[in-house]
């Protein structure tokens, strides 16, 4: 098999995979057709799904690449940090420790985000089995402030944890759920220092560039 005709295969499984994330996978009710959030929208959509000022993020579209590439042939990892909605818990070093993505939180028509009491802790027991496909500085590569800047590195360095949490206006009240339960897990941060992201997904499920 030649490296083209492997490119292209990887690019019709990965369009396959967020297919199935977005119907079989997740087979809740509330989702819509992905649109792109530009300009104004992006800071106006943040306050409707109640982001603290300041912790409102987008995700670059070229994560989609990086996941890609970096995934090799491990479908697992390409699904995963391909779902539109994700909770990444990584600690001081910038490991990922604990994983939530919607595919494994179950239940009908809501997701189950604290399925078994999981976020009653802090940090939390893990939902789904950390990898090392991306450290928190690979991910905060991609992250963009509401007005498509980069982010500054050092103001993410101290902390002994960072939490992500990835929304989208497409999922619904599945976003506004898993938005209010994570801020209800980060109450219980008691005197650990830690930092909240909300990392908004539409504009890589739209396709744009």
């Amino acid at each position: 098999m030649t490296f083209d005709t492997f490119s292209k295969r990887m690019a019709a499984f990965s369009a396959i995979v967020i297919f199935l994330s977005l119907t079989a996978c997740s087979t809740f009710y509330g989702i819509k057709k992905p649109e792109a959030l530009t300009g104004k929208a992006i800071p106006e959509t943040a306050e409707k799904y109640q982001i603290p000022p300041g912790a409102g993020f987008i995700l670059d579209t070229a994560y989609k690449t990086f996941v890609k590439k970096n995934s090799g042939n491990n479908e697992n990892l390409l699904k995963n940090h391909l779902q539109p909605l994700q909770l990444l818990y990584f600690d001081k070093s910038g490991k990922l420790v604990s994983y939530f993505i919607n595919c494994n939180a179950g239940g009908f028509p809501n997701l189950k985000w604290n399925r078994n009491g999981l976020l009653e802790h802090f940090p939390p027991a893990t939902q789904t089995h950390p990898d090392s496909l991306l450290a928190f500085n690979d991910l905060l590569k991609f992250i963009r402030t509401t007005n498509g800047k980069k982010v500054n590195r050092k103001a993410y360095s101290r902390a002994n944890y960072k939490m992500v949490v990835f929304w989208s206006v497409f999922m619904g009240r599945q976003s506004k759920r898993l938005i209010e339960q994570a801020k209800e897990n980060y109450q219980l941060t008691n005197d650990k220092s830690v930092q909240l992201l909300f990392v908004n997904t539409d504009n890589l499920f739209a396709g744009t560039k």
